[in-house]
């Protein structure tokens, strides 16, 4: 995959507790240009960590990339013409009338690159966005990892009467921050993860029904099993319609060069975070793959029961492999 493909969520290992709250805006473009801007998303305990797509000092959208336009795609470009105050922007034909109200979803459907996603822009009625399985790319320079990754957080934003005077995408997820630290006590390498979380209530999609929105985001393999036999199974007796799985391929970026998989050496870890659509969580089953596909390992922690809220990352205990 090639990461101007997508737009993707970079964190950096010293915003843990820091980062940026900020949200840069300004009115629907004159002629219809159409710019976009993205919310911030707090972390537990309200501290601030930056979470918006892009670079870790501001908004920083991927030319490229798509965005669900009222059921249609368009590509997002970039507008430098003024170098003090440039913008991106949703790419539309010069025909394209700006409507009174807009529904646009991030991303719009893409299968590709390890990444699939459905969604379903049903502007004012209820919409879906279905995540099949997501791409984790992490990214490195001569061979050692720096810290950032990229991956796919789904947003949303409505433009017209009694909403927002400009296109701001509001995450439609909570987010979860995973480390996976080698204790093996040799190198290895991890070519995709399956993670599953455990809910107080039956699983069901997550809906976001603010600023005239009403967008449903949900994993599509919900109460399955990991590879090991029922995920109830592992340890102890859970109720997987309760359960929520969830399924990422784990790529590494190196100074532009894209390969599979991402190698980690003994003591060595990683941390990375992921949407989640669960509204509770009391238990995470985190389960590892070689490049081939052979299971690695499989991990559980139980935790005290938290409740998940939208635009809220919470933090994950370390995931030890061994």
């Amino acid at each position: 995959m090639k990461t101007n493909k997508f737009i993707g969520l970079m964190i950096l290992s010293a915003l843990a507790t820091t980062g940026c709250d900020r949200e840069t805006g300004g009115e629907l473009g004159r002629d219809g240009v159409l710019k976009i801007y993205t919310e911030s998303m707090a972390r537990e305990g309200n501290a601030k960590m930056l979470v918006t797509p892009g670079v870790y000092d501001g908004d920083e959208w991927v030319q490229g990339e798509q965005i669900d336009l009222d059921g249609t795609a368009y590509p997002i470009g970039y507008d430098a013409t003024d170098p003090a105050n440039p913008f991106y922007h949703i790419v539309v034909p010069s025909t394209y009338v700006v409507p009174e109200h807009i529904y646009a979803i991030y991303p719009a459907t893409v299968a590709a690159d390890g990444n699939n996603i459905e969604v379903a822009n049903n502007g004012s009625a209820a919409s879906t966005v279905l995540l099949k399985s997501l791409a984790v790319t992490f990214r490195a320079s001569g061979g050692a990892l720096d810290g950032t990754h990229d991956v796919y957080f789904p947003m949303a934003a409505h433009y017209g009467s009694g909403a927002d005077s400009r296109l701001l995408f509001r995450h439609l997820t909570g987010g979860l921050q995973l480390t996976l630290r080698n204790a093996s006590g040799a190198e290895l390498t991890l070519g995709s993860v399956k993670v599953a979380l455990t809910s107080d209530d039956e699983v069901v999609p997550i809906v976001y029904n603010g600023n005239g929105l009403n967008v449903g985001t949900s994993w599509n393999a919900s109460g399955m099993s990991l590879p090991n036999g029922e995920i109830g199974g592992i340890e102890g007796d859970h109720d997987v319609s309760k359960t929520s799985e969830m399924h990422f391929s784990l790529q590494t970026n190196d100074d532009g060069s894209l390969h599979d998989g991402v190698v980690l050496a003994d003591g060595e870890e990683v941390v990375f975070c992921v949407p989640v659509t669960v509204n509770s969580l009391n238990r995470i089953v985190v389960a590892g793959y070689t490049l081939d596909g052979v299971q690695h390992f499989v991990k559980g922690k139980s935790l005290a029961s938290k409740t998940i809220e939208r635009n809220r990352m919470y933090d994950i205990p370390a995931i030890e492999i061994n």
